[in-house]
């Protein structure tokens, strides 16, 4: 192995220390996210929320050069060692397994609050019903007889 195949091949391994990092972070807001969800936290969900795509934004921006050292080794794997192939390995493993979990979580936060919107929809529907009906029974009777006595 060359002094440059290994200088790639630790910055493949900072890179995806860094990628598994964030992930980890976005995991841990999922979780948070989560909770909000479930008790209806609506400013706290929206804070987290805008945590979340900053990480988003940094796990894409550094994608590309992940992408092309990932590509770089690939072409030439027998640069590099068995320990560094490991390592590599677990680290891609783990990203993927943690991303899958985030993922997974989103999906049944997302299912909840679709849920939670269709009761508010039907609750509101039931108080315009209300409302009508309301309206309907309380309507001022006006009374235009020709033909009065003292009682209207």
């Amino acid at each position: 192995m060359t002094n440059a195949d290994q200088n790639s091949t630790d910055r493949l391994i900072r890179m995806l220390q860094e990628q598994q990092s964030l992930v980890e972070q976005l995991a841990n807001l999922a979780t948070r996210q989560s909770e909000l969800v479930e008790s209806g936290k609506t400013e706290a969900l929206l804070s987290v929320l805008g945590r979340r795509q900053e990480l988003i934004d940094r796990v894409i921006a550094s994608q590309g050069d992940l992408t092309a050292l990932l590509e770089q080794l690939r072409c030439d794997r027998s640069n590099v060692s068995e320990h560094s192939k490991r390592q590599i390995g677990g680290l891609v493993e783990t990203i993927n397994h943690q991303l899958a979990q985030v993922m997974k979580r989103d999906s049944e936060d997302q299912q909840r609050l679709e849920s939670s919107r269709d009761h508010t929809r039907q609750e509101l529907a039931g108080v315009e019903t209300a409302k009508k009906a309301h309206q309907a029974y309380f309507k001022p009777h006006l009374v235009m007889n020709r033909f009065a006595d003292r009682q209207g």
